[in-house]
């Protein structure tokens, strides 16, 4: 392998150059002085550095080095998180994907990977934010990228760590970013859900299928997909009955096809939880495994046995509140932040709210509800004779 030093000239204009030949290859560059040349001709160097090492490189590239794109690379990374040593949960994936595809590619799908720097990263950043995206998207946009730049360091090894353009990219403070409203039912609306939601016909059968879920939801806080996963095996009996939520419920692509199945661990570590439940929710839960599902080991399922989808669920709370007649909209997680702020009405504290919703800690609480824990302080300190 023929190697070349590089050299640093004026030419005849009087302009400063660098210039460096390698493997047959020349690659120059004007500077306006002698320190700029020599700052670019170490770029040059580290372009002809990351060549060799994409050309010896034994991974099968789409593209010759010099057009290795963003996507071949994120490409890779993904098929890693799908199927190597970095493998993470389907539903992982299936936002990494998401995020890669709607907020990546657009702007970076083919440009050269190798000359991704860290402002274009924190452009992209900038750009989301113009656009109104949430602090949570953002984050996945950002961790997205570092992911995919220690894979091409670490597993494809065309990148020095000192190359990686996470290095100058910066993650916008939490505190730019407008926490939106969070949605819950009055107690008058609940009250209304409920007994629409256990509404009979005049045989004695349930108008809803799974409305007996719904209270349970008002009653426990649980995810949709955590409800719909639950079997009897996971109901601990005793002088108090818990709940263990260890699944859920996902519905991802595979293949090109749409399919619903149980995920052995749920969302986060801290949502593997044991849960007690009050004298309304036990009450549901044996409703449903006497009637909705009597003939399976689910708490949750169709007339058939089969899991039941949290869209499902979602569509029945649309028909049971046009029919209560409450005006409020949601979907099901209204239900969970209906569980969360009666919680917070009746003074408990955030760090037993977080463990019961399963929140990874208690600051994702916090930031959920932060205006309304912010009412909570604005009555409390009302309620002090300051005078």
């Amino acid at each position: 392998m023929k190697k070349s030093k590089g050299s640093i000239f004026k030419n005849s204009k009087g302009k400063w150059i660098a210039k460096m030949t390698h493997n047959g290859k020349t690659k120059k560059r004007e500077a306006s002085t002698k320190k700029d040349a020599e700052r670019k001709l170490a770029e040059i160097k580290e372009e002809f550095s990351r060549l060799d090492r994409v050309t010896t490189n034994e991974i099968a590239l789409k593209n010759s080095p010099e057009r290795l794109s963003t996507k071949d690379v994120f490409e890779e990374y993904i098929n890693f998180k799908k199927y190597g040593r970095g493998q993470i949960a389907p539903t992982s994936i299936q936002r990494l994907i998401s995020t890669v595809t709607n907020h990546i590619y657009p702007s970076y799908e083919w440009v050269n990977f190798l000359s991704l720097r860290s402002k274009d990263i924190n452009e992209l950043i900038d750009l989301k934010y113009e656009e109104g995206l949430s602090y949570s998207t953002i984050k996945k946009i950002y961790d997205a990228f570092s992911g995919c730049c220690k894979y091409a360091i670490n597993e494809m090894k065309i990148m020095l760590p000192h190359e990686s353009p996470m290095l100058g990219a910066k993650l916008l403070p939490k505190i730019r970013f407008n926490y939106g409203e969070v949605h819950y039912y009055s107690e008058q609306e609940r009250l209304a859900i409920k007994q629409e939601a256990l509404r009979r016909t005049s045989t004695g059968r349930l108008v809803y299928r799974y409305g007996p879920v719904l209270v349970f939801l008002l009653n426990t806080g649980l995810r949709a997909g955590e409800v719909c996963a639950l079997s009897r095996s996971d109901i601990e009996h005793g002088n108090k009955t818990f709940i263990n939520v260890r699944k859920t419920v996902i519905t991802i692509s595979e293949e090109g096809r749409w399919i619903t199945k149980i995920q052995n661990h749920p969302k986060t570590d801290k949502s593997n939880r044991k849960i007690p439940l009050n004298t309304e929710a036990k009450g549901m839960m044996n409703l449903l495994f006497s009637e909705v599902s009597k003939h399976s080991e689910l708490m949750v399922s169709t007339s058939n046995g089969e899991l039941v989808t949290p869209s499902a669920l979602n569509k029945t709370l649309a028909r049971v509140l046009r029919a209560a007649n409450v005006k409020k909209q949601g979907g099901v997680h209204t239900l969970r932040d209906s569980f969360a702020t009666v919680l917070f009405d009746k003074g408990m504290n955030v760090q037993i709210v977080s463990a019961l919703l399963g929140h990874s800690s208690s600051t994702v609480t916090e930031n959920h509800y932060i205006k309304i824990l912010d009412d909570y302080k604005m009555r409390a300190v009302e309620i002090l004779d300051v005078i």
